[in-house]
């Protein structure tokens, strides 16, 4: 679209609560939030990886990424990539076991991103025509270039809202 555009990507916005165990495990959960992405998200965003890592997120709706203090409280380190939990929740109604490609570094508690689960979209309602509920997301190199990547994507971003909503 623009040569200003350093990332894109795109969620499915609306998470769910889930209970994240591993696999063996019944009790000892974490609990928190999961949402879907593509792995140009965690671009946009800036995630900082500390173990594994995300070249084939993308290639499977049952790949997770999870923030250090989950991995830590499941498994005691941070070196979880490879390894799989179960999850609970109404999030996935199939198969509830996922695979941990990486780990990511906590955001701060006042982010706009949430510490949660991170599920791959991949092919994730790509038959359902009528839904609304995903948003996209641009990485723009420098703040004078905003206007020219809204001009090219046809669209007119609101400053005064923090979601990225049009005017």
């Amino acid at each position: 679209v623009s040569p200003y555009v350093q990332a894109s990507g795109m969620c499915y916005m609306f998470p769910s609560e889930v209970q994240v165990y591993q696999t063996d495990a019944s009790v000892d959960c974490c609990t928190g939030d999961a949402m879907r992405i593509d792995k140009g998200y965690t671009e946009v965003f800036g995630f900082e990886w500390v173990s594994g890592n995300i070249s084939g997120f993308d290639l499977s709706d049952k790949n997770i990424i999870i923030p250090a203090s989950m991995a830590q409280k499941l498994f005691g380190t941070v070196s979880v990539a490879g390894k799989q939990v179960k999850i609970d929740s109404q999030f996935d109604e199939e198969d509830s076991f996922y695979h941990v490609v990486a780990v990511y570094k906590d955001f701060p508690e006042n982010s706009t991103i949430f510490n949660g689960v991170y599920v791959a979209l991949n092919h994730f309602m790509e038959d359902t025509w009528n839904n609304g509920g995903f948003r996209g997301y641009v990485k723009v190199d420098r703040n004078e270039h905003v206007k020219a990547v809204e001009k090219a994507m046809g669209v007119s971003v609101d400053p005064n809202n923090p979601y990225g909503g049009e005017k």
